[in-house]
């Protein structure tokens, strides 16, 4: 939900270590002003290789307010059948 008191623009992406099997979209927008509608972020994983622990951490910007939100995400795979 959005926290700040005017829009702010975001950016969101995962880190260099998290696995690629992760996703999520949007990837970047603008975050309504508090009590607003909320921003609705889809995280996707599509597991590859295989059966496995991973793991991501998806980092949400607000480069005009100095904020940054982390997110960890893990899963066990089935592998590649």
């Amino acid at each position: 939900e959005p926290v700040c008191m005017g829009f702010e623009d975001f950016y969101a992406g995962f880190t260099s270590e998290s696995d690629k099997g992760f996703t999520c979209e949007p990837t970047f927008g603008r975050m309504d002003r508090k009590n607003g509608d909320p921003v609705v972020m889809k995280v996707s994983f599509k597991p590859t290789g295989p059966a496995r622990s991973v793991e991501a951490t998806l980092c949400v910007v607000l480069p005009d307010d100095g904020e940054q939100w982390t997110f960890n995400f893990k899963a066990n795979t089935m592998g590649d059948n």
